[in-house]
């Protein structure tokens, strides 16, 4: 049996997605930089303009450490409009790749812009986060030397969202931490931000630039554009938003997503709202696809019978997972076991088995990935409890689900009662639909099967403490919507030592209803929907609340906990 490929991509940033023409492979030519009285060679078998070589000294001045490293080479994207290369300070020889400086950036092959640039420096690693004033102060100030006087037609968004990431050693053990925070720069059109429309900048924890990203679609037609004077008050518009929102009551266990990195358990109960789109600024009404609607959910009663399953080895799993759970794993090779440290919401420590059939076909080309499949069985590490699997298959991509939204639910229904806790438990019951909701003005012909999943049911069962749902304390069953069956199972449970808050004591909705539009006031922006590289016909002007700190109400006390970054 042919063994399972498995290719991992690493991508450094849109500007490494280059291809180098022809005509530049033929080439013999070779530029020199001196660096501290030692030649380094710059790039081989390719040639800088003039404006190639301005372009590149801009940046140098801006960030003075790419001045100390060596530019490898020089490439074209496929349409020639943008060109860029790839920085370091060493060979690959020569030192471990993570201990390499290296950059790559890339301009507009038109104008001279910088369009992507990413630099990645070991002595730069900090698991500290930057604080929003140093990430607003630094992101300015590269801005201005990029820009000069073209920055007033530009705004710097209200959010920064921040990211972290490792490097490992053969063991797994973590050498390497790097953090950032990023910021975006909105297009101003007639003096109203178009989102997602400029660029963004990144920094670490010590100020220094690390990314810059720009969109493709910088320049657009201001013609285009509603007549912001069309927009009504702000005033009228928030009352229109106001009627929209109702805050809704939630247990929250695990505060990973809080940065608490999950050692710390802090069980809250919040409000949260159930609205936070935006509206149609000409009318108060929320737009299609605003993308802050929140699913209808309802409260049902299941009855647990309480079946437990057990596997030790991938062959008692393989075993289980075929004559109790009806997976399908002939074909399927075992590929790997793996330990998680999970939250604390849970108390375990969970491990995972996979598995993956062969390709379709072996050509010498690229082989068939659609239809390969894979499944994965979890169990508690310590007892080997089967808590539940799930089936990846891109097969029927793009298809349309046959299975009903009542069927899906009855199925889910049916499946888990069989392993919940003996008795009855009441839960809250939310059902996500089975396909994208694809917007009226794209072109579905122009859509291949994998920008579409496969159709599907998720459907999760929350449960409930004092007839709140605990948020992070879920069951989730996937049923297929083309074969009716269940393709993933998991069992969620909270801790048992973990004592939530008394509701009786919450302040009242409209206390937090209050709090939430006085933390969240609207502004006026243009968007322009897309969909897989389709835009919309037309942008729209549109009132949308302001995101504010990073935190969430308090049901105790009525007012905003803003959160920090470690």
């Amino acid at each position: 049996m042919k063994k399972v490929k498995r290719t991992a991509v690493a991508v450094l940033a849109a500007s490494m997605l280059l291809t180098t023409p022809a005509w530049a492979a033929e080439q013999d030519l070779s530029v020199v930089q001196e660096r501290g009285g030692d030649a380094v060679e710059l790039f081989s078998k390719a040639e800088l303009t003039e404006a190639q070589r301005q372009a590149l000294e801009k940046m140098y001045q801006i960030i003075p450490e790419l001045k100390e490293l060596s530019l490898q080479n020089v490439e074209y994207n496929e349409d020639k409009t943008a060109w860029g290369g790839y920085l370091t300070d060493g060979s690959p020889d020569v030192t471990p790749d993570n201990r390499r400086i290296r950059a790559s950036i890339a301009f507009d092959a038109k104008t001279g812009d910088l369009v992507n640039f990413d630099i990645y420096n070991p002595e730069w690693a900090a698991e500290k986060m930057p604080s929003a004033t140093l990430v607003e102060e630094k992101a300015a100030e590269f801005t201005r030397k990029l820009l000069g006087d073209r920055l007033k037609e530009y705004e710097m968004g209200e959010t920064i969202s921040y990211s972290s990431g490792s490097s490992l050693d053969d063991k797994g053990n973590k050498i390497i931490t790097m953090t950032s925070a990023h910021v975006y720069f909105n297009r101003l059109i007639n003096g109203v931000p178009l989102l997602n429309s400029g660029f963004q900048v990144s920094v670490d924890s010590a100020g220094h630039i690390t990314e810059f990203r720009k969109e493709k679609d910088d320049n657009p037609d201001p013609a285009k554009f509603p007549d912001p004077s069309r927009a009504m008050t702000k005033d009228a518009a928030e009352k229109a938003f106001a009627g929209l929102v109702e805050m809704k009551l939630s247990y929250n266990i695990s505060h990973s997503w809080l940065c608490k990195g999950g050692e710390e358990t802090i069980p809250v109960l919040m409000y949260y709202p159930s609205f936070s789109g935006f509206i149609d600024a000409e009318t108060g009404e929320p737009l299609e696809d605003s993308g802050g609607t929140l699913q209808q959910s309802q409260r049902v009663i299941l009855n647990g019978e309480g079946k437990k399953f057990y596997a030790a080895t991938p062959e008692e799993g393989a075993r289980l997972l075929a004559e109790e759970f009806g997976v399908d794993m002939a074909g399927m090779e075992f590929g790997s076991v793996r330990v998680h440290d999970l939250p604390v919401t849970s108390g375990y420590q969970f491990k995972e088995y996979s598995w993956g059939s062969e390709t379709q076909q072996e050509t010498d080309s690229e082989p068939d990935w659609n239809g390969v499949r894979f499944v994965n069985l979890k169990t508690i590490a310590d007892t080997g409890e089967i808590v539940g699997f799930g089936i990846q298959d891109d097969s029927g991509r793009g298809k349309q689900g046959t299975v009903s939204k009542e069927d899906a639910q009855k199925t889910a229904v049916q499946f888990l009662q069989r392993y919940l806790e003996p008795g009855a438990a009441e839960l809250e019951l939310t059902v996500f639909p089975s396909e994208e909701n694809i917007p009226a003005w794209v072109d579905k012909s122009k859509l291949t099967d994998q920008m579409q999943q496969r159709p599907q049911f998720f459907i999760q069962f929350s449960e409930t403490y004092q007839g709140i749902p605990v948020a992070d304390s879920s069951h989730i069953v996937r049923v297929d919507a083309l074969t009716g069956k269940v393709t993933e199972f998991g069992i969620g449970s909270r801790n048992a030592s973990v004592t939530l808050p008394d509701s009786n004591d919450a302040v009242t909705a409209d206390v937090a209803k209050a709090e939430y539009l006085n933390r969240h006031p609207l502004r006026l922006v243009y968007i322009w929907p897309e969909y897989y590289q389709q835009k919309a016909p037309s942008p729209q002007l549109v009132y949308l609340p302001v995101s504010g700190e990073r935190g969430y109400i308090d049901a105790l006390t009525g007012k905003t906990v803003v959160l920090e970054r470690n």
